[in-house]
């Protein structure tokens, strides 16, 4: 049994790590630590600038240093300007860096006899300013460990968050300047003895933009989430995050919440990604990074970056004290587990608060997705274990004939559940029904089961899949051919009543006749007894008058419809590629199947956020053929580029494709000046060059009448490289302005256009 367990818990991390892929490492398990990087407890603290797309690392090997890497490949490139940084314990120790560009880094005080300080340079080139000042006024006072960026410079949401852990206060800083200096907003009092060491906290932000919660995470103790009365929400139980972790995150994607927090100590030196919606005590572990080494870490010190693509990816960049960096990629690729972290469309809600077979049992929301092979239902949903009711699902592909609206669709023969009560078979939908399942727990504490109806060509059938255990585990079924073939069915149950958790169920489709998605899917929830007696909970559809009972009509009762709309799924996408030809880059992609496509804007980035059209390819309407399409884009001298395909339906409605990269690997040793791209712009743009020999280059700024508004680049260029600069003019206003390039008697200037 040993043996057993023990392959399951290897299964299990390494289906956790496989939602990784690894870009680079610098690290002593890889055995490639840089030489700057030491195991002395040195290196603490990172961020990561999009804008530039560097990562900086406060170093204290060998003297004080702040590091500037290249994010694509972590190789080094330059040291920050320290003029006039001093003071605290660490005159540096963590560093974070903003929208505009700007990098912050602070030092790390343990009294209140010296300020605690956090710099401000405006680009990698600049000389730091102080851009917030503050002295405790009790003894002891500890700031510094680490520090956290966010909101935007641009307009004046920007904000850090900072931890006193010796007063278990939380503090928040804001800006009124776009990010030039930073005052004291708000302190937020928690409970006495809250952190342990290494304390981070971050927060929890709304959709007005609003802190909803505080998260806060420290070595020695658990997660917590607190309100911003310092009242305590919850905990994430020690058993999904463990008390040997420090810095902590918030983050969202796919309307997803995750907690990311840093692991340290023996097989950890990594990040953990947490799923977690309404409540702390359901944390699941979505994913866990790979270890950076095994070096002692006594302080428990680690820091992470991240940047949310496009495309739904995640890109961190990780810091180990005492292990090394390196940068990887959380993918979501569909795991069915019943937690619904995957890119899902919704589309039915619940419309009461009807209380049906009582609050044990509901359900709330409807979503599907697809890919090459499968479709993918997930139903909202919360089950009563100490009973057989469960929430069944019923569903119209319309291209398949099932049985029409107002038929029934019971009494089936050697069916489960309600499929097959032969007392009461006279229940109705309101839409055509090819096919549905139901999931219930039997009266069972631990276990689930599901059960399956076909009606294809009018023909009832049923067949129980199988069943699985109510904490997430996948299962497959059924287990012999039947109205599906053998184990073709996937499902799983998450019981933790919770936002984005419940059933989810995976069918490939080549058990719809091979649908190729030139249809559309429609759909339809309820809460019902094993007995077929219907309750008063549906998606959609808003029932009256108490539970509807047996044999249900919902083709003729008030409150319909009981059923979703129709909704397309168009493009079957096959591939998207782009490759470099000397100066130019060949997209193509392929569709196995279009429905009222107009056709694809494609779109350009340089900096992986955002990006710009550069041309549209026209669709091919409706087609159930393999079809290919290509675009050049000509002249690009950037370092990085990176392409997406914007799909564009007749009616206006659009989704993305995936985001891919080309990387320029032959750059010319010549004294070059691009055009800044986009122009005109608002409120950045990028400006790309090259030399033609080893000296100091500058690059200016100048208004139309010839003053100096700032300087982009102040230091050793090299021949064989692309510099890649970002010019932000937000406090600029609207007009024409120069760039010129310096090296040595090289000049060239050009010119660029602001227009707000």
């Amino acid at each position: 049994m040993r043996k057993v367990i023990l392959f399951s818990l290897i299964l299990l991390i390494g289906q956790l790590n496989a939602q990784f892929s690894t870009n680079w490492v610098q690290s002593a398990a890889n055995g490639n630590m840089p030489a700057w990087f030491s195991t002395g407890n040195t290196e603490r603290g990172l961020g990561y600038s999009s804008i530039d797309n560097k990562v900086y690392v406060v170093s204290r090997t060998g003297g004080l240093f702040l590091k500037k890497l290249d994010a694509a490949t972590g190789a080094f490139e330059a040291d920050l300007d320290l003029t006039g940084v001093s003071g605290g314990v660490f005159a540096l120790n963590d560093v974070e860096a903003a929208d505009d560009g700007k990098i912050y880094a602070g030092n790390l005080v343990t009294s209140n006899t010296t300020p605690f300080k956090i710099y401000k340079w405006s680009n990698a080139s600049a000389t730091p300013t102080v851009a917030f000042s503050y002295q405790a006024d009790v003894a002891g006072s500890r700031f510094g460990d680490n520090i956290y960026f966010f909101g935007k410079n641009s307009d004046n949401t920007a904000k850090f968050m900072l931890v006193d852990p010796t007063r278990s206060k939380v503090f928040i800083i804001k800006t009124t300047d776009h990010g030039e200096t930073f005052v004291m907003q708000d302190s937020v009092q928690l409970p006495a003895n809250s952190f342990g060491g290494h304390a981070s906290a971050c927060p929890v932000i709304n959709y007005q933009g609003d802190i909803d919660a505080i998260i806060t995470n420290s070595s020695g103790k658990n997660v917590m989430a607190y309100n911003m009365s310092g009242q305590l929400i919850g905990a994430v139980p020690g058993g999904v995050i463990a008390t040997g972790s420090t810095t902590i995150r918030y983050i969202q994607s796919d309307n997803n919440g995750y907690i990311v927090t840093y692991q340290y100590g023996g097989g950890n030196e990594n990040i953990r990604v947490v799923s977690l919606n309404e409540n702390p005590a359901n944390a699941r572990t979505y994913a866990i990074s790979t270890s950076l080494g095994a070096n002692t870490n006594t302080n428990g010190a680690g820091d992470f970056s991240y940047k949310v693509r496009p495309d739904g990816k995640i890109d961190f960049y990780i810091l180990g004290c005492n292990q090394g960096l390196g940068s990887f990629t959380l993918d979501f690729p569909f795991i069915i587990n019943g937690r619904f972290n995957e890119n899902y469309t919704y589309v039915g809600w619940s419309q009461n608060n009807n209380a049906g077979f009582g609050p044990d049992i509901s359900v709330r929301r409807l979503a599907y997705a697809y890919d090459s092979n499968y479709v993918y239902i997930a139903v909202d949903t919360k089950l009563d274990r100490s009973n057989a009711n469960g929430t069944v699902v019923f569903l119209n592909f319309d291209n398949i004939t099932g049985i029409s609206a107002g038929q029934a669709l019971g009494g089936i023969a050697g069916g489960g559940h309600l499929f097959g009560d032969m007392t009461n078979p006279n229940w109705k939908m309101g839409f055509e029904v090819d096919m549905a399942f139901v999931i219930n727990p039997g009266g069972n504490d631990s276990v689930a089961y599901l059960d399956a109806a076909k009606y294809f060509n009018g023909n009832k059938q049923a067949q129980f899949i199988g069943s699985s255990r109510n904490s997430g585990s996948a299962a497959e079924g059924p287990s012999v051919d039947g109205i599906f073939a053998t184990n073709s069915i996937r499902f799983a149950l998450d019981s933790a009543y919770d936002t984005r958790r419940g059933l989810e169920i995976r069918i490939p489709k080549t058990e719809l006749n091979n649908l190729g998605f030139s249809g559309n899917i429609q759909m339809a929830a309820f809460v019902v007894s094993n007995t077929a007696y219907f309750s008063d909970v549906s998606i959609p559809g808003n029932i009256t008058g108490g539970n509807p009972g047996f044999n249900a009509d919902f083709s003729t009762m008030a409150g319909g419809p009981y059923f979703t709309p129709m909704f397309p799924l168009p493009v079957e996408l096959v591939s998207f590629n782009a490759v470099r030809d000397g100066k130019s880059v060949l997209l193509d992609w392929v569709t196995s199947t279009e429905v009222n496509n107009k056709g694809f804007s494609v779109e350009r980035s340089v900096d992986g956020d955002n990006f710009v059209e550069i041309g549209f390819v026209a669709g091919k309407g409706t087609s159930t053929l393999m079809n290919r399409y290509s675009f050049t884009d000509a002249n690009v001298d950037f370092p990085v580029t990176y392409y997406r395909i914007k799909q564009i339906d007749l009616d206006g409605s659009f989704q993305y494709s995936e985001v891919v990269k080309v990387e320029n690997t032959s750059i010319p040793a010549v004294f070059s000046l691009n055009q800044n791209y986009p122009n005109p712009f608002n409120p950045s743009t990028t400006i790309s060059f090259t030399v033609d020999r080893e000296a100091v280059a500058t690059l200016n700024i100048y208004s139309i009448s010839g003053e100096l508004v700032t300087t982009l680049f102040n230091e050793t260029a090299k021949p064989g490289q692309l510099y890649n600069l970002q010019f932000n003019a937000v406090n600029l206003p609207s007009g024409i302005y120069f760039y010129r390039l310096t090296q040595g008697n090289s000049v060239i200037t050009k010119k660029l256009t602001l227009l707000k």
